[in-house]
């Protein structure tokens, strides 16, 4: 989640943390130190100093984020303006977001806002790169992506591209499902392609031209590669969504998340009766570990001339 205001000027600087628990501190400055360089990559910078705040609780959380008029739903809130990362603590997330994740989703807003220098950046590229950046599964986008390319009812780039664009309450999981997709087949289209984006964004080119700088490809060239590409490498979900191998990509990825609801529940039990420092620790997965072709790791076969992107986006 991201309120972007007007950025200011970076400089050099430090991680700052605000948390309960000295073991959630070091936890949070772990996983910065551990991807900051993987994360300077999109935008070819270090990042200003900034301060993240965990949460004591839900109150807590929810009267930090009524202060600045973000959905009560939040998990996570990004404000490049006053250099702030707002963070619900771990025992309070759901089976399908780590807290890892959830910070650095927040964490590439940061980056990416400074970058832009407070140009305009289009809603599915900010949203897409934090959630690659994050190491999101794929599976929680694919059953979504999937139908909507059966029903020929993806977003259209420029509507998903302009302005103030947010999904709308009738189908927010496939506006995100297509940024997460839109954002991996530009890294696999070009490898850097979204730094070279971001870039030409904070120069100052709208997006149809910032497109074809960096790929040769205005926006409505680049929407009919996508469309090509996701009918190809969805096909096979299209088809079993009439069929039990539906039913089967559904059952694994509940139980992909089941199985990690109950490791985090130990994780968490374990902290009650030890130190924190050593749970926060042991937690720790470096996204750069991860599989980096989000489209293949659903189920989808790359094109015969495709190669997974080197830019260090990853994916869980």
């Amino acid at each position: 989640m991201l309120i972007l205001f007007l950025v200011p000027a970076p400089a050099s600087g430090q991680i700052t943390v605000k948390a309960k628990d000295a073991g959630l501190i070091n936890y949070v400055e772990e996983i910065y130190y551990a991807n900051r360089t993987r994360l300077q990559a999109i935008t070819g910078q270090p990042l200003a100093p900034f301060t993240v705040e965990v949460a004591a609780d839900k109150v807590q959380m929810q009267k930090r984020l009524s202060q600045f008029h973000a959905p009560h739903w939040a998990g996570g809130l990004a404000l490049p303006a006053a250099r702030l990362i707002l963070l619900t603590p771990p025992r309070l997330l759901n089976g399908s977001q780590s807290f890892e994740s959830l910070f650095l989703h927040e964490l590439t807003h940061l980056y990416v806002a400074q970058a832009l220098g407070g140009k305009d950046c289009p809603w599915w590229l900010q949203e897409g790169i934090a959630m690659l950046a994050a190491g999101e599964n794929s599976l929680r986008h694919a059953a979504s992506m999937g139908q909507a390319v059966w029903r020929d009812k993806l977003y259209p780039w420029p509507e998903i591209s302009r302005r103030g664009f947010f999904p709308d309450s009738e189908n927010p999981s496939l506006a995100y499902a297509q940024a997460y997709y839109m954002s991996a087949f530009l890294e696999e289209k070009k490898p850097g392609s979204l730094a070279a984006v971001i870039a030409g964004l904070g120069q100052g080119l709208d997006i149809n031209r910032a497109l074809y700088q960096t790929l040769g490809l205005s926006l409505k060239q680049s929407e009919a590669a996508f469309k090509e590409t996701v009918k190809k490498r969805f096909s096979w979900l299209a088809v079993s969504m009439v069929s039990s191998l539906w039913a089967l990509v559904a059952l694994l990825a509940a139980a992909g998340l089941v199985l990690r609801r109950k490791s985090q529940l130990r994780r968490m039990r374990a902290m009650a009766s030890q130190e924190n420092l050593p749970y926060f620790s042991s937690s720790l997965t470096s996204v750069r570990q991860r599989r980096i072709n989000p489209l293949a790791e659903a189920g989808l076969r790359p094109g015969r001339n495709s190669s997974p992107p080197q830019s260090g986006f990853g994916t869980q």
